[in-house]
């Protein structure tokens, strides 16, 4: 059940985002914010019932076979031990803060539902490259976040400086991404595997 649960964690935010966004824009625009606490909240407490668990001295570790060519496998899964629900559960402690915190700073805002789709879509996305058990699913995961960080800096987008500092971002961030790709291929020519447990 806890595997099931971690999935869910970075799962609900990621696909929860979009909805927050059509909900938010179609009802009132700070229901976004209830909703985006309630997903972040979500991520936080499994989280933190994650690391309790690894410091009693579980692994959480689950994986199924994302997709397949000729004799090629590549599996699609979870693995959480101590380093890893670390960062996983100050990742999302730190990602409800920011939600809840950042409703006074965008009290004013004319469309806040927008804001808070895309910081749920970072923080599931986040906790997706924390936990996941090979280095494909962390690189998707990290084009994700790559996109949200674009869209959250480029947010004033109707702003000349806010675009092109969003703009730099994503072309930085594409640059180092071949270098990541790169390294992504090299492991599995010479490893012949991109899992981390073994």
């Amino acid at each position: 059940i806890m595997e099931l649960l971690i999935y869910l964690s970075f799962l609900v935010p990621i696909f929860g985002a979009p909805l927050i966004w059509l909900i938010s824009h179609y009802t009132n625009k700070w229901i976004s914010w209830y909703l985006s606490l309630l997903a972040t909240g979500f991520s936080m407490v499994v989280a933190l019932a994650t690391l309790i668990g690894v410091i009693n001295g579980k692994i959480f570790q689950h994986s199924f076979v994302w997709f397949e060519f000729g004799n090629i496998k590549v599996n699609f899964g979870i693995y959480v031990d101590g380093v890893s629900a670390l960062i996983y559960a100050m990742a999302s402690l730190l990602g409800f803060l920011i939600v809840m915190y950042s409703r006074g700073y965008m009290e004013h805002d004319e469309s806040p539902h927008r804001f808070f789709m895309k910081v749920t879509f970072f923080i599931g996305s986040m906790l997706g490259l924390t936990v996941s058990d090979n280095i494909l699913a962390m690189f998707i995961f990290w084009e994700f976040m790559g996109l949200a960080s674009y869209l959250l800096i480029a947010y004033w987008y109707f702003r000349t400086p806010p675009a092109d500092a969003g703009l730099k971002a994503f072309l930085m961030t594409k640059f180092a991404d071949g270098f990541f790709l790169a390294g992504l291929i090299l492991l599995w020519v010479y490893a012949g595997t991109l899992n981390i447990p073994y």
